[in-house]
């Protein structure tokens, strides 16, 4: 079986096209094989987005990763990965900066969703665990290799709901394992934003 592979870069050149470009070829690089990249995880600086589109950014993704399946990202203040050729860690801030995460991750499949405070079932007070499952429309299994992993990614104006969330997670998928953290910075000068896209299909944003 082909390995799992993940890897990281970090890229600071001024264009954000050249940035995408020498991020996706540095994680490549640090791939066993030909490994096809199931899902990207990407931060952007607030400030590229002054001079191009988060159309522009999922276009040259796909352009440079055919076949992938899943990305997701998300505008920062700063951001931090691996950078030179030792892959020392990097951290930048407020500057122009595109951080990348690649993951081939064969025999796993990747199911995105997007929630907003509207689809929420409810509340913690009236837990609906049936609703919360078809959400996300996994099957509950007693199988301790069954078990989905969720990764939650939630812009800072979901902070509010984030626990109900977590809660409905869990009723619904005790045994799963949930890892996260906060998509975007909140800075003065820029709205926080965040994407994801399946595939070939239309992007969501918020």
């Amino acid at each position: 079986d082909a390995p799992r592979c993940f890897a990281t870069a970090i890229s600071l050149a001024p264009n954000v096209a050249d940035a995408i470009d020498e991020a996706v070829e540095k994680c490549l690089s640090q791939f066993v094989g030909s490994s096809q990249v199931d899902l990207a995880m990407f931060h952007v600086s607030s400030s590229h987005l002054n001079a191009v589109s988060a159309g522009d950014i999922s276009s040259r993704l796909r352009q440079k990763l055919p076949g992938l399946k899943v990305y997701l990202g998300a505008t920062c203040g700063g951001t931090l990965a691996s950078f030179g050729a030792d892959q020392e860690p990097l951290e930048v801030e407020a500057q122009l900066a595109f951080s990348l995460v690649l993951c081939a991750l064969p025999g796993v499949e990747v199911r995105p969703f997007w929630l907003d405070e509207r689809s929420l079932p409810g509340g913690v007070s009236a837990l609906d665990v049936e609703a919360w499952q078809k959400i996300f429309e996994l099957p509950v299994s007693p199988a301790d290799d069954a078990q989905p992993i969720f990764l939650t990614y939630p812009l800072p104006g979901f902070s509010n709901y984030l626990g109900d969330m977590l809660t409905g997670l869990d009723a619904a998928y005790p045994r799963a394992l949930k890892a996260g953290g906060i998509a975007s910075t909140v800075s003065s000068l820029h709205k926080p934003r965040a994407w994801v896209g399946f595939g070939d299909e239309s992007d969501l944003e918020s």
